[in-house]
């Protein structure tokens, strides 16, 4: 206590120099916290050995179970992992879409992170740099195609991100309303990805109406489908 009472005192005249004596109260407020946080401190009557414990574990004890779940915590579970890998969706157009939703497709910004030094343009419609957000979501090509879409399937698409792109498949529904939507939505985000790689590396010119002509087989699916919900 005479220790620390002194290290009160010499830390006040510190303060008082340092604010040159025109806030006192304040250095007054700062000596009460200290005191305050002195007086929680709970000393052993008896000396003990110290020792260290492991603040993840209740009672302090580091085990090897411990440790292997703090280096590899458990993945969240994905639940638009079912939606987009299904049995009517070819597995090249899943692929893409998972890509998406972890970021590894390999767009000019990732390219970047990654080392790559390059001038980025996105080449669908040459406004703004690439980026994933923008192709798949912001991108003149892109709305353009997720508003024809929103309006066949008479739903509303958000493009606040990746994952509320599925968001518009209704639940509940019948699994092959489900299989409907999935693969439209999957097969927009493959059909913009083949786009932006068309222009970049063949040097080919897409229309938008020509990815469009590419949905007819799965509107027709659509228009023959029953919308009851179940």
């Amino acid at each position: 206590m005479f220790f620390f009472t002194h290290t009160c005192f010499f830390l006040l005249l510190s303060l008082l120099y340092a604010f040159d004596l025109k806030n006192v109260f304040m250095c007054y407020l700062i000596l009460f916290a200290l005191l305050h946080i002195y007086l929680k401190i709970t000393l052993p009557v008896s000396p003990l050995p110290d020792k260290k414990i492991w603040k993840h574990a209740p009672d302090g004890v580091l085990t090897s179970k411990l440790a292997h779940l703090f280096m590899s915590p458990p993945l969240a579970r994905l639940d638009w992992l079912a939606v987009i890998w299904r049995s009517c969706i070819p597995p090249s157009h899943s692929f893409v879409f998972w890509r998406l939703m972890l970021s590894k497709l390999p767009t000019d910004e990732n390219l970047r992170l990654r080392g790559c030094t390059l001038v980025s343009v996105c080449v669908l419609c040459f406004r703004e740099a690439e980026t994933s957000s923008h192709l798949f979501l912001h991108c003149e090509f892109a709305t353009i195609i997720w508003k024809w879409l929103s309006v066949k399937l008479r739903c509303i698409i958000s493009l606040a991100s990746y994952s509320s792109i599925l968001d518009c498949i209704p639940r509940p529904c019948s699994s092959q309303l489900l299989d409907v939507f999935a693969a439209a939505l999957v097969h927009t985000v493959h059909t913009i990805w083949l786009a932006r790689n068309a222009i970049h590396f063949s040097h080919t010119n897409v229309s938008i109406h020509a990815s469009m002509a590419k949905y007819r087989p799965l509107l027709l699916c659509l228009v023959l489908t029953p919308k009851a919900i179940v």
